[in-house]
């Protein structure tokens, strides 16, 4: 009799220790999921950050690059630098 209350203990703590190791795998495979997707979230996050930094680099080159002719104001002519002597 003896004998069989210890079988029954012992084959409910090892079902009990399977049932722990699933949750704490579940646990492990879970967390590993949350790190895939951070880890992906900061990819395109540094991904549209130099996107907009190569963007802005671009345009600054096209405004430092344009030679720019001030347009008239309300109708007046446009203003001429010259240099009196």
């Amino acid at each position: 009799m003896e004998n069989l209350d210890w079988k029954k203990a012992s084959d409910k703590l090892e079902e009990t220790i399977k049932q722990f190791d699933y949750f704490i795998f579940d646990m492990k495979s879970s967390h590993f999921k949350m790190k895939i997707e951070m880890l992906k979230n900061i990819y395109l996050f540094q991904r549209n950050e130099y996107e907009y930094i190569k963007r802005i680099n671009e345009l600054e080159e096209k405004l430092n690059d344009k030679k720019f002719e001030y347009p008239p104001i309300l109708g007046y002519p446009p203003i001429i630098d010259a240099e009196v002597e």
